[in-house]
C-alpha cells in the first residue's frame, strides 16, 4: 500500500512539474514576442497562418472532420477564427525570430549528437530504423530546416535555464518550487537576460 501511495505521489509530482515548466515556457514565449516590437511583414504572418491551417486540417482529417465542419460544430465564425489565427501566427512568428536571434547571439550549435537524437525520435514515431530516417531526410533536403528547429529548441532551453523566476512578492523561485505548489495564481514573473539589459539602459 505504501509503495502504491509513493508511486501515485511521484506521478503527480512529475505531472505538476511538467505543467509548471509548460507555464514558464508559455510566459517566456510571451516575453519573447514582446522583444520583437516592429510590425512583421504580411507574407511572414501569412506563411505561419498557412502552416497552422494545414496542421489543423490534417489533425481534423484524422478525426474524420473538415475545417468547415469543425467551424460549424464549434459555432465559430469564420472571420473570428481567421482573426484569432492571425494573432496567434503573429505571436509565433515573433517568437521564432527571437529564438533565431538568440541562437545566433549565443552561438548555439547543433551537434551531430543532436541530429542523432532527432533521427531516433522520428524513427520511433514512424516505426522505422533511425538510419533509414536519416537517409530519407537527407535526400529530401530537410536537414537544414531540421537544424534550425533544433537550434530554436536549444535556444528556448538555454533561455529557460537563464531566466530568473520570481513570485508576486519578488522572491526567486525554482521549477521545483513551482511543482510543489498546488495552485497557479498567474503572478509568476520572468526576468529574461534581454529584459534585464533593457532595464539597465
Amino acid at each position: 500500500m505504501a509503495a502504491w501511495r509513493d508511486d501515485i505521489v511521484t506521478r503527480m509530482t512529475e505531472v505538476r512539474k511538467a505543467q509548471s515548466q509548460m507555464i514558464v515556457r508559455e510566459k517566456i514565449g510571451e516575453a519573447l514576442a514582446e522583444l520583437v516590437p516592429d510590425e512583421l511583414p504580411e507574407p511572414l504572418i501569412a506563411a505561419e497562418m498557412n502552416e497552422r491551417l494545414q496542421d489543423m486540417a490534417m489533425r481534423l482529417q484524422a478525426q474524420g472532420l473538415s475545417l468547415d465542419q469543425w467551424l460549424q460544430f464549434s459555432g465559430t465564425d469564420t472571420e473570428q477564427f481567421l482573426d484569432e489565427l492571425k494573432t496567434t501566427a503573429d505571436r509565433s512568428a515573433r517568437v521564432d525570430l527571437a529564438l533565431r536571434a538568440i541562437a545566433l547571439a549565443e552561438a548555439i550549435e547543433v551537434l551531430e549528437e543532436d541530429l542523432d537524437l532527432e533521427f531516433e525520435a522520428v524513427a520511433a514515431r514512424v516505426e522505422q530504423d533511425s538510419d533509414v530516417v536519416r537517409i530519407q531526410l537527407t535526400e529530401a533536403g530537410h536537414i537544414p530546416a531540421l537544424k534550425v528547429d533544433i537550434a530554436k529548441r536549444k535556444s528556448l532551453d538555454w533561455l529557460t535555464e537563464s531566466v530568473t523566476i520570481t513570485d508576486d512578492a519578488g522572491n526567486s523561485i525554482t521549477f521545483s518550487d513551482l511543482a510543489a505548489s498546488d495552485e497557479d495564481d498567474g503572478d509568476t514573473v520572468l526576468d529574461t537576460p534581454a529584459s534585464e539589459e533593457d532595464e539597465s539602459e
